[in-house]
C-alpha cells in the first residue's frame, strides 16, 4: 500500500492565517515609564504653540524686509482683533528689537477711529437737532470757535511754560509742540507700521498608518500670513508694504489629537481627514495575498 506524503491544504491555510492573526494582534513595545507607572514620552507641541511658531517665523521674515536703520522709534499699530494678534505682537517686537527699533505701541486702528470719532462729536449739537443749512452752518461756526478757543490756551500755556523756563535758565519748547498728533492719530514725528493677521489656521493634510499594522498618525501644518505698512511721520500715506506667508509642519499620533487641540480656538481645530476605501482594502488584500501564498507553499511541497 502506497501512503502520500502530501499535506492536506486546509490545515496548512489554517496555519497561516493563525500565525499571521498572532503577528497583527501582537502589540508593539510599550512606551517608557517611571517608577511610580507614569508614561514619560512627551507630547509634541500643541496646535497653538505650533501656530506661534509659525508666526514668529513670518514676523521675522517680515520685519527683516522694513526699510527701517538702528535706533529709531516707530508706532506698532494693529489692525483686527484675531485671538492670535496678541502672539503676532509680540513675535513682532522681539523682531523690531533684535533690529534694535523701539517700538511705541498704539491703539488698534478701530480703537483709534471710534475715539476720533467720539472727540469730534463732543463739541456738535445731538443728531436730532436742526439739519438745515442754516443750523449746520451754525454748528460748524461754533466747532471753529470751540477749536479757535483751545489752540489760544494752548498757546497761552506754552508761553507760560516758556517763560518760567527761561527764568530758571532752560531753553525755549519747539514751536512744534512735542505733544501734538499727526493726522493718522499718532504722536507727531512718530512713523506708523501697521500690521495686520491675514490667515492663521492649522490643517489636518492626511491621515497615514505608519507601516502596515503600524499606529494611525496624522500630518499637521500651521500656516501664517502676515502683513505689514509702514506710514511716514505726519502722513496719511504708504510708503511701503509688504506680506509674508510661512507654514511649518509636522506628524503626530491620532490618539493625540485631542490633547493637542484648543477648544476655545477654532483655528486650531481642523477637520480630520478620513481615511479613504482604498486605504482600508490595502490590508486586507494584503492578508488576503500573505495567505495565499502561504497556502501555496504547502500545496506544493511534497
Amino acid at each position: 500500500m502506497i501512503v502520500s506524503s502530501r499535506r492536506h491544504p486546509i490545515p496548512a491555510l489554517l496555519t497561516g492565517l493563525a500565525a499571521l492573526a498572532l503577528l497583527v494582534m501582537t502589540p508593539g513595545p510599550a512606551p517608557a515609564a517611571d517608577d511610580a507607572g507614569a508614561v514619560t514620552r512627551a507630547l509634541p507641541p500643541s496646535n497653538t504653540a505650533l501656530l506661534a511658531r509659525a508666526s514668529q517665523a513670518a514676523a521675522r521674515r517680515l520685519v527683516a524686509q522694513v526699510p527701517l536703520g538702528q535706533g529709531l522709534k516707530v508706532g506698532l499699530r494693529q489692525e483686527g482683533d484675531g485671538k492670535l494678534d496678541a502672539d503676532v505682537r509680540e513675535a513682532l517686537l522681539q523682531a523690531f528689537n533684535a533690529r534694535r527699533v523701539t517700538c511705541v505701541l498704539l491703539d488698534p486702528v478701530g480703537a483709534a477711529g471710534d475715539a476720533a470719532a467720539a472727540d469730534s462729536a463732543s463739541g456738535s449739537a445731538p443728531a436730532s437737532a436742526g439739519t438745515s443749512l442754516g443750523d449746520m452752518a451754525g454748528q460748524a461756526k461754533a466747532g471753529q470757535s470751540e477749536y479757535d478757543r483751545l489752540q489760544a490756551e494752548r498757546a497761552a500755556q506754552a508761553q507760560r511754560a516758556d517763560s518760567i523756563r527761561a527764568a530758571r535758565g532752560g531753553a525755549p519748547t519747539p514751536a512744534a509742540g512735542g505733544d501734538a498728533s499727526s493726522a493718522n492719530g499718532a504722536p507727531a514725528g512718530l512713523p506708523i507700521l501697521t500690521w495686520r493677521v491675514q490667515e492663521a489656521r492649522v490643517d489636518y493634510v492626511r491621515q497615514f498608518r505608519s507601516g502596515l499594522f503600524g499606529a494611525q498618525r496624522i500630518e499637521r501644518r500651521a500656516r501664517a500670513d502676515l502683513a505689514l505698512r509702514l506710514t511716514p511721520a505726519g502722513s496719511d500715506g504708504v510708503a511701503w508694504s509688504a506680506s509674508v506667508d510661512t507654514a511649518l509642519g509636522d506628524v503626530v499620533l491620532k490618539s493625540e489629537i485631542s490633547a493637542l487641540e484648543d477648544r476655545t480656538r477654532p483655528e486650531t481645530r481642523p477637520v480630520l481627514p478620513q481615511s479613504s476605501f482604498k486605504k482600508v482594502l490595502e490590508p486586507v488584500l494584503v492578508i488576503v495575498l500573505v495567505a495565499g501564498l502561504v497556502s501555496l507553499f504547502y500545496q506544493n511541497r511534497p
